[in-house]
């Protein structure tokens, strides 16, 4: 069930200006997470697969410092 209206939004890629121009990016988005979670917002963050770009072993060192 949705809840309140929506637009549907066609999604692209950066561009290759703005992605190697990011370099004002946090190196952790942890705090955002803990920030959105301790004021009562939901998130799902996803891992993607489990290939060489995105190692499980970063997916589990995240998750669980989002439990303390």
């Amino acid at each position: 069930m949705l809840l309140g209206s929506y637009t549907v939004q066609t999604w692209e890629t950066c561009s290759h200006i703005v992605g190697i121009c990011w370099g004002d990016s946090p190196l952790s988005l942890l705090p955002i997470y803990k920030q959105l979670i301790a004021a009562g917002v939901k998130i799902w963050v996803n891992s993607g697969d489990t290939d060489s770009m995105l190692l499980v072993t970063a997916s589990l060192q995240r998750d669980t410092s989002l439990m303390h």
